[in-house]
């Protein structure tokens, strides 16, 4: 059964792909509330040991992919928080089944600074001059703890070179590059790094599937 969910959700997400090729905006709506669903389907057909923290940070993504489809600054200010939240849980999830005994503290603490200040650097030179105020905040705010999911992503890896680990890893970077775009794209109103989101919603749906994959294994 899991398989038949696995590729309903190649479908919808092929079917989700071609709607942004030919700019379909009823596809577009239609398919992209069935993406999670279907992956978190997958997810839990393929464990019998749920992480509900996964669960919950998967949802949250979920309402904020709803919400993003209301095209106004309440709907952006909704969908950030959502997205927010998403990553905190996640992060929360990841540092859950890190050993911190095998890794050397130094990295514990410096790889989450770097990835913080890559999120504010970005937001600085690329995103202030468009936005100020609340969603310039929940932007940075969210890419930083983006990134905080990533650096214990790594963290993880470092301390427990699996393919587990790598998938893992894989999918936090994914998502960290299809946001930093999203945000480019969103914030600035300038569309010519992905003018249609193909290449930020394979790479999201991607993402989402790797970190569900890393917690089934």
């Amino acid at each position: 059964m899991r398989f038949v969910v696995l590729g309903a959700l190649v479908v919808v997400s092929l079917i989700h792909v071609i709607g942004l090729f030919f700019s379909n905006y009823k596809i577009k709506a239609i398919t992209k509330p069935l993406i999670v669903p279907l992956i978190l389907g997958f997810y839990l057909l393929s464990t019998q040991n749920v992480n509900w923290l996964i669960f919950a940070a998967l949802a949250c993504g979920w309402l904020g992919d709803i919400i993003l489809l209301i095209k106004t600054k309440k709907g952006m200010v909704g969908g950030a928080f959502l997205f927010l939240f998403e990553q905190i849980i996640l992060v929360v999830a990841i540092t859950m089944i890190v050993n911190f005994s095998k890794i050397s503290l130094f990295y514990v603490i410096t790889l989450p600074i770097i990835y913080i200040t890559c999120a504010i650097v970005y937001h600085f030179i690329f995103i202030r001059k468009y936005q100020k105020g609340t969603i310039f905040a929940l932007s940075n705010l969210y890419l930083a703890s983006n990134g905080i999911a990533n650096a214990f992503a790594l963290v993880y890896t470092l301390s427990n070179p699996t393919l587990k680990a790598a998938i893992l890893f894989a999918g936090t970077t994914l998502f960290f590059i299809s946001d930093a775009i999203l945000i480019y794209s969103r914030l600035t109103k300038k569309m010519n790094l992905d003018p249609k989101h193909i290449f930020i919603m394979i790479t999201y749906i991607l993402a989402q599937t790797a970190i569900v994959i890393s917690f089934i294994l």
